[in-house]
């Protein structure tokens, strides 16, 4: 069902994104568990394993492997694996999906006479080839096996051949050695503790050096980047670093890092480091090229450039904020506008409070949630201007920051409110100095919240609601 008709029937129903990178963690786990087993493990699609079962004889025979795998495979978790075992790949994997057993053994030399009267849905057939088949009146693959394989050859080429071979226990795929797991990683002890912006820099430039060319030497590009923080044998901060685009540059990985400890400075300092490459791609020769308007002559920025770019965005905002864009008065074009975030989860906002780091958006997204519903965290949320801006009363704090607002005639108690955006100068015309904050304004004796724009114009000394969120 869709996923709003599944909200309707339980409004508890928690959503997840599907993770590939989950998932071939997941698997490669498990390849490693079932190496025990047999010296030859592949792995084909999610959840898919190919073992070589040859020569079981003298280890207990094929039942005692069956039941092995079993175990292991429910110790990791997976308490509805299924195994089969035959002559050919194909017809193993069949056999694996026979619902009354946990295992099935196909007899040796009978795999063409095991897969007779099955469907010929357990094939890979194309949606042509399928339909011809049951209009013709073949159901089982015995059917299909009975056919001449020229005829199949001269009307389907090469996937007519394939599938021929299959229904005939043919199957060139055979299991192989894993691959060896490659570990990139670069640990360092100090003698003394470092907490210098500069220092740490100079220290991960040593390290990633170091790395960088065990990473070329490989021909491969570092896609996401752990670094860990520690004091003696104390782990007190570790920051997982997906990059933009798979990169293998000393420098750009000095930046990226850099660009993290700007966004978020540590705590305190530390005696040791290690970074390590998490995850990886094999390297690509092609060399990307960025526009920034090709109507000007199509002036390019370098691709490094451009993703050190995208890197500091991510790395100032963080991946699960929303975002309004803000002007400001600057004449150079990489200053000339802000995005702000205007909401965060509440995990994002209690480590946003942590000390020496500026809480840029405290409002709580699960207080919206429980006053406003679900509609005021979509992503449609927009922007409403109020024409003309409506001119209130606030009432400040010691530090002068806004706890009550009059909307509407009444005043409503400022819950959640950003630190200002601040806009000076000639914009373009006029002189302007504004403060601009994104409010969250609770109803007094009501369950009523509404988000506004609130705006402070320090010429004239007066508070505005410039517009409405919904």
């Amino acid at each position: 069902m869709r996923l709003s008709e599944a909200r309707a029937e339980c409004a508890d129903l928690i959503w997840r994104e599907a993770d590939d990178k989950l998932y071939r963690q997941a698997q490669h786990r498990l390849l490693n568990e079932l190496i025990a087993c047999s010296p030859r493990v592949s792995t084909q699609q999610i959840g898919v394993f190919l073992l070589d079962a040859s020569g079981l004889q003298r280890l207990g025979g094929e039942s005692l492997f069956c039941r092995e795998l079993l175990r292991r495979t429910s110790r990791c978790g997976y308490v509805q694996g299924q195994v089969g075992i035959a002559d050919s790949a194909f017809a193993a994997l069949v056999a694996t999906r026979c619902k009354t057993k946990r295992w099935l053994i196909a007899p040796g030399g009978s795999d063409q006479a095991f897969l007779a009267p099955l469907s010929i849905n357990h094939l890979p057939l194309s949606l042509e080839l399928r339909q011809l088949f049951e209009e013709l009146g073949i159901l089982t693959m015995g059917q299909v096996a009975d056919l001449p394989g020229d005829s199949l050859s001269g009307r389907f080429g090469k996937g007519g051949i394939y599938i021929h071979e299959l229904v005939r226990g043919i199957d060139d795929n055979q299991p192989h050695l894993p691959p060896l797991e490659r570990k990139f990683e670069a640990t360092i002890e100090i003698g003394g503790p470092v907490e210098s912006l500069n220092d740490t820099l100079f220290l991960f430039k040593a390290m990633l050096d170091r790395l960088t060319t065990e990473l070329k030497q490989q021909m491969i590009c570092a896609d996401e980047l752990m670094v860990s923080f520690y004091n003696d044998s104390d782990r007190f901060d570790e920051r997982k670093i997906p990059l933009i685009r798979p990169s293998n540059s000393a420098k750009f990985l000095v930046e990226v890092i850099k660009l993290t400890l700007e966004a978020k400075p540590l705590r305190r300092e530390f005696t040791g480091l290690r970074v390590t490459v998490s995850s990886y791609c094999q390297e690509s020769w092609e060399q990307p090229q960025f526009d920034v308007n090709e109507s000007t002559g199509g002036e390019r920025l370098q691709s490094e450039t451009a993703m050190l770019l995208l890197q500091r965005f991510r790395a100032r905002v963080g991946d699960q904020a929303l975002l309004i864009p803000v002007a400001s008065d600057d004449y150079f074009c990489e200053k000339a506008g802000a995005w702000i975030p205007v909401l965060k989860s509440r995990e994002a906002n209690i480590e946003a409070e942590a000390p020496n780091m500026v809480q840029s958006v405290p409002v709580d997204s699960d207080y919206v949630l429980s006053r406003i519903g679900e509609a005021g965290l979509t992503s449609s949320l927009v922007m409403r201007q109020v024409v003309p801006p409506e001119k209130v009363l606030v009432r400040l704090a010691q530090e002068s920051q806004p706890v009550a607002v009059t909307h509407s005639g009444v005043w409503h108690k400022v819950t959640r409110i950003t630190v200002p955006d601040c806009l000076s100068g000639h914009w373009w015309e006029q002189s302007i100095r504004k403060s601009y904050y994104v409010a969250l304004l609770e109803r007094p004796n009501s369950n009523q919240s509404v988000l506004v724009s609130l705006v402070h114009d320090e010429a004239e000394n007066a508070w505005f609601i410039e517009a409405v969120y919904d």
